[in-house]
């Protein structure tokens, strides 16, 4: 505010000119009464508070209507859930963040001034204490990040065991929400309140994934499995991404020898068909096509679908890796490893239509309904799949073959088509086994030594880890998940690389045999089946040597 002595004096220079006064009057005094010469000072102090009052009103009357108008829209938008993706989308990010920050914290701060042996203790420790934070942040998150969690127990040699062993639980431990959210649901994608629908529905679930969980039912007297998409996970899938491409980004930031973006165009790429059951439907429809006449494998039936609900044929059996469970059933754990391998190569090499997330979750074995003396390998959760070209496929094919046939020309050139010119480090990330062991001893378990070997260079060579995986193909990167979790399911079941490399093997011939036919010739036919032969009988020795070495160690 201007003081009353300097409006005298404007005034005293005005008065000649009254139009001239009424037009250049000031903005600011034209809310004040006129000004006389004769008011009291008494009057002047008055009529100033007043103005000021006025004046200071208005403002708390504008800021109070402008919060009133944001907080109604506020509300309103939250009741509609887009307010309320936003608010749980910026809670995740920063939840995200802060276990971040703390892992960091810990790995740097509590290895201070160590050395030596106290060093690799204390490594393991944090080890231990972050894999449990990294764990109750997924299962607290749900969705994307415990995907992540599922695939990060598969890496079992680039990973420390403490990270692997916790994040197996996100296999059989995702967190399930209440039947309430879950009718809803229901209601909303078929049309009908789920009492009306179903004849019978267990409102507790019998198990829970990452995006969705599955009660138990019944359909016009039909047992089946009632999978149901969480309300929130289409909502917040695009944050989840988006907040997952920060911090990698920022690791790369701050690690330039990690660059993980090829992580985060996956999850880009894959996530959206997987929130489709319509597309899982779809799935799940051409592969009991494919193996409709295989008696050694099954895929459920689908009875209906809609974009987030999937009613299916009800299965009963036991998890791949239950140990107590199949001894129950009497059934063989090699000879389950030995279907699986075949049945997940003739998926690669034959049917080019593979399911890219087989973690132990999702396979039951169960007795067979025509042979109860056979086992059956029941496929669940069909989200997540991808079509080949045979073109790929075959180029797949002979990168393996020059794997095993230890020749690295083929090796190079068959890297080399997939955009890789480091053919060693290359063929150690598709076998997940040292160049030595490659070169010499590719059939037989890894040791103790080449384990922490693997470690070793997973550290000393990341750059040009994350180089390789970020160029090649993207189909390819979900072959190596695959490939890891089979790898797992393998290991817990006590096979030794034998079984898979031998089923492998004969996929890989048979469909370079096919190609070689077509350009046909007496020498290349017999070429390709004396090759084959030769690793079968490579192969059987191999087997025989594993088998007897435990009985010749004892009689030592």
């Amino acid at each position: 505010m201007h003081s009353w002595p300097f409006v005298k004096d404007w005034v005293r220079k005005n008065l000649k000119s009254k139009k001239k006064f009424n037009n250049s009057f000031p903005k600011f005094l034209v809310t004040q009464p006129p000004v006389r010469q004769t008011t009291s000072r008494r009057e002047k102090a008055s009529t100033t508070v007043l103005f000021a009052i006025k004046k200071t009103t208005r403002g708390y009357l504008l800021r109070a209507a402008t919060g009133a108008f944001l907080a109604t829209t506020f509300v309103a938008a939250y009741q509609k859930y887009e307010g309320r993706a936003i608010f749980l989308s910026t809670t995740r990010f920063f939840r995200s963040i802060w276990a971040c920050t703390k892992i960091s914290a810990d790995y740097k701060i509590s290895t201070l001034f160590l050395s030596g042996n106290e060093l690799d203790k204390q490594i393991s420790l944090i080890h231990a204490r972050s894999a449990e934070t990294l764990v109750g942040l997924f299962q607290r998150q749900g969705g994307i990040y415990v995907k992540c969690g599922q695939h990060m127990s598969s890496l079992t040699h680039l990973l420390p065991p403490e990270y692997c062993r916790a994040m197996s639980r996100l296999h059989s431990n995702a967190s399930t929400r209440s039947y309430d959210v879950i009718e809803e649901v229901l209601e909303k994608e078929l049309g009908v309140r789920p009492s009306v629908y179903f004849d019978y529905i267990d409102p507790t679930p019998v198990a829970a994934a990452s995006i969705a969980q599955v009660h138990y039912a019944v359909v016009d007297k039909k047992p089946c499995a009632v999978k149901v998409q969480f309300p929130d996970v289409g909502e917040l899938c695009n944050s989840d991404i988006k907040t997952i491409d920060f911090i990698t980004r920022v690791i790369s930031f701050i690690f330039p020898q990690f660059k993980l973006q090829w992580l985060v165009r996956e999850f880009e790429n894959n996530l959206p068909l997987e929130l489709d059951f319509l597309y899982e439907a779809e799935n799940a429809n051409t592969m009991r096509e494919l193996f409709k006449n295989d008696q050694y494998f099954h895929i459920p039936e689908i009875y209906s679908a809609t974009r987030r609900t999937l009613i299916m044929e009800w299965i009963e059996g036991k998890h791949i890796c239950d140990m107590a469970g199949l001894k129950e059933m009497n059934a063989n754990p090699l000879a389950i490893c030995a279907q699986l391998n075949r049945i997940f190569t003739e998926q690669i090499f034959k049917h080019r239509f593979v399911h890219c997330d087989p973690h132990p979750g999702n396979i039951l074995v169960r007795k067979t309904e025509r042979n109860p003396h056979k086992i059956e390998i029941c496929l669940l959760d069909n989200g997540l799949y991808r079509r080949y070209s045979e073109d790929f496929c075959l180029d797949y094919a002979k990168l393996w073959m020059a794997i095993l046939r230890q020749d690295e020309d083929a090796m190079a050139e068959s890297a080399r088509r997939m955009g890789v010119t480091d053919y060693r480090l290359f063929a150690s990330i598709i076998t997940a086994r040292s160049w030595g062991s490659i070169s010499t001893a590719l059939y037989s378990d890894m040791d103790v030594s080449e384990v922490r070997f693997i470690k070793s260079q997973v550290i000393d060579r990341a750059i040009d880890i994350t180089f390789i995986l970020g160029n090649v193909p993207s189909s390819l990167l979900l072959l190596l998940k695959t490939n890891d979790l089979l790898r797992v399911i393998n290991r817990q079941l006590g096979n030794c690389p034998v079984s898979a490399l031998l089923a492998t093997t004969q996929a890989c011939q048979s469909l370079i045999r096919n190609k070689s036919d077509k350009k046909s010739g007496i020498w290349v036919f017999i070429e390709t089946h004396w090759e084959r032969w030769a690793l079968r009988i490579k192969f059987w020795i191999f087997s025989w040597i594993l088998f007897l070495r435990p009985i010749f160690v004892l009689q030592k």
